[in-house]
């Protein structure tokens, strides 16, 4: 009998595809990222992917969002008003609905299409946050243990150049 010994997959949040983003105004990176819960979650259960840091929430914009398992119910906008931000006080990103529940361990999928600060060292730590439908009546989210993965932005080519220059006299004292 032949026994195969298969590297266990870690539980918790993982970027599978790192786009190694760069301080940019206008590329956009996407990031493809696994999520393998440390429990069992049953069909119609909602979570929702929150970034910790406020500034890294502001700076970061977010154009698009896919899932692959579930069904998308909110998105945080691209330009989003300081009124949108305000209301948003939990900084969530996007959330989502489990179509068919899913097992511990089981790899749920998606992917979050983002433009990168201006500024390098920006990260942005994302996490998850559950709430169960069956048992749970007052529809609180509950932080996932040990689920987090940083998007990290670093130092990239230049794309805009600027140079102030006054008018000066020369010798002959003319401009």
């Amino acid at each position: 009998m032949i026994t195969l010994k298969t590297k266990a997959q870690p539980m918790g949040l993982q970027i599978i595809d790192d786009p190694n983003a760069h301080c940019t105004m206008s590329k956009q990176f996407t990031y493809r990222i696994v999520w393998r819960p440390e429990k069992h979650y049953v069909a119609g259960t909602q979570f929702e992917v929150r970034s910790h840091c406020m500034r890294a929430f502001l700076t970061w914009r977010y154009t698009n969002f896919v899932m692959k398992a579930g069904d998308i119910t909110f998105r945080q906008k691209v330009k989003p008003t300081v009124h949108e931000v305000f209301q948003n006080k939990e900084r969530a990103l996007f959330g989502a609905r489990l179509s068919y529940g899913v097992r511990k361990g089981e790899p749920v999928e998606f992917e979050i299409t983002a433009i990168a600060p201006i500024w390098a060292g920006l990260d942005n730590i994302i996490s998850i946050w559950t709430i169960d439908a069956g048992r749970n009546t007052d529809q609180t989210a509950k932080k996932e243990l040990h689920c987090q993965c940083c998007l990290s932005v670093v130092a990239g080519p230049v794309e805009r150049l600027s140079v102030y220059s006054r008018p000066m006299p020369g010798a002959d004292n003319r401009v």
